[in-house]
């Protein structure tokens, strides 16, 4: 749990942070809290962004109050909660209206508003979010800049708005290969996750089949972007269990041979691109069958 205090009385500050890791301790609950002499001292290491589970805010501080610093809060950030602290009780209806809760400077620091009745204050921990997700996970190569969506569930498996979250994409994503996605959670929800897509190369398909004597000859539509070779399976079997497999570099290349096969048997054929980035292979899927039978 992460806290921030803002009092610019030096013995209010040591007093509070005494009471709060005093409770954290009772609850076994890890704590972190920063303290502020006065609302300038706090915008300026935080200017616009407000990392914490909880902000105490004294309402008489000096120079900005902290209704006034509430507000400046509220222009960013809408979620997180802040509690006012005051030993003035005509404060309790401006610190109610600003969706505050008024916390007493007593002895046990009980919530009061206005009567005696006590309200318990809940420390709610941020929640982490079940499922984080891309909608799409391979794309096939077309030039064009991919930005596949986030899915972020709750525990209930409720769709997370996208304001609860920021996304961040790798430079680049038009080209064959492996790309990263940086989800942050933010407000309510805590955490991050780095997501990973991947964009292939084109397919092709077999355009020719011509049967000699123990061999195939075996001719394919040329890709003229993003390929390093072609791959090529060859098959008595149609879900080819058992198969001579043959890699073919450069994408001018259109058509090999493929020799030393069974003479006259029916062979299945199927080729597939391939892109070399980074020391890895990224596949296209595989053609349509083709059949063909040997001398």
């Amino acid at each position: 749990m992460r806290i921030a205090y803002c009092e610019d009385e030096p013995a209010q500050r040591s007093r509070m942070e005494l009471l709060l890791r005093t409770f954290a301790e009772r609850k076994r609950l890890p704590l972190t809290v920063e303290a502020f002499s006065d609302s300038a001292a706090f915008l300026f290491q935080y200017p616009g962004s407000y990392p914490f589970d909880l902000i105490f805010l004294d309402i008489d501080l000096g120079g900005m109050d902290g209704m006034a610093l509430a507000r400046k809060i509220r222009e960013t950030d809408s979620e997180v909660p802040i509690l006012f602290l005051t030993n003035h009780k005509e404060y309790v209806f401006e610190g109610w209206y600003r969706k505050g809760i008024l916390l007493s400077k007593e002895e046990d620091y009980r919530i009061q508003i206005l009567s005696d009745e006590s309200i318990t204050a809940k420390f709610v921990k941020k929640r982490t979010p079940k499922v984080v997700k891309l909608s799409k996970t391979k794309y096939v190569y077309d030039g064009k800049t991919k930005n596949p969506g986030v899915i972020v569930l709750d525990g209930d498996g409720n769709r997370v708005s996208s304001d609860h979250y920021t996304v961040s994409y790798q430079a680049g994503r038009k080209k064959v290969g492996q790309y990263h996605v940086n989800v942050k959670m933010k407000n309510k929800y805590c955490g991050s996750k780095t997501l990973s897509f991947k964009i292939v190369p084109k397919a092709t398909k077999i355009t020719k089949v011509i049967k000699k004597k123990k061999v195939l000859s075996i001719s394919w539509k040329k890709q003229k972007k993003q390929v390093s070779g072609y791959q090529i399976q060859v098959s008595t079997s149609r879900k080819f269990k058992s198969k001579k497999t043959k890699n073919i570099s450069g994408m001018k290349k259109n058509s090999t041979t493929v020799s030393k096969l069974k003479s006259r048997k029916k062979y299945y054929i199927r080729i597939r691109t391939w892109k070399k980035k980074n020391r890895k292979k990224y596949y296209s899927a595989w053609s349509k069958v083709k059949i063909g039978k040997t001398k």
